[in-house]
């Protein structure tokens, strides 16, 4: 396999478009999960297989890391279960070197089995309207300011909620 650019190179190139362009990450990370979706639906026709309902449904599988190239293959899993399509998605890595955002959702969904007011979140590493909905509601219940942003104050009321919540589980 040739590869265009190396791992340290694309986090450069990503980092370039981040900070110096101004694009941001949810961006770039929807583009390359919608290009990713895309060829796989492509591929998918190529083969004689469509989404469900058709004749001979595709299902797909995403292998997906923990850090943000995993992010972008959630995230395009989810846009071809909205094409349709059987998709299976399975995490390899290490928890510990989980992207900030997927370490969050996992501790709102710890959270929320001991708190019904907060809702659950999809685990997708994606920093979206129902991340920020159930980051607002934890700042609600919790006596922050509700802004749905996870500054270092409400980074840290969550985490400790988090460990109180998970000890008590143990």
């Amino acid at each position: 396999m040739k590869y265009s650019v190396t791992g340290p190179q694309m986090k450069k190139i990503d980092q370039d478009a981040i900070n110096r362009v101004g694009i941001p990450s949810l961006v770039l990370m929807e583009r390359a999960a919608l290009a990713v979706a895309d060829e796989a639906n492509a591929q998918a026709s190529k083969r004689g297989r469509a989404a469900k309902g058709g004749k001979r449904p595709a299902r797909i599988a995403a292998v997906c890391g923990t850090g943000n190239n995993g992010a972008d293959g959630i995230a395009a899993g989810r846009i071809l279960w909205g094409m349709g399509y059987e998709v299976a998605i399975f995490l390899a890595g290490d928890p510990d070197h989980a992207t900030g955002e997927r370490q969050l959702q996992e501790q709102i969904n710890v959270i929320a089995g001991s708190y019904p007011a907060i809702p659950k979140v999809t685990v997708d590493g994606i920093y979206g309207p129902a991340t920020a909905a159930a980051v607002r509601k934890i700042q609600s219940v919790f006596g922050l300011p509700q802004t749905g942003i996870t500054d270092y104050s409400t980074w840290y009321k969550i985490s400790s909620i988090y460990t109180a919540v998970a000890r008590l589980a143990e």
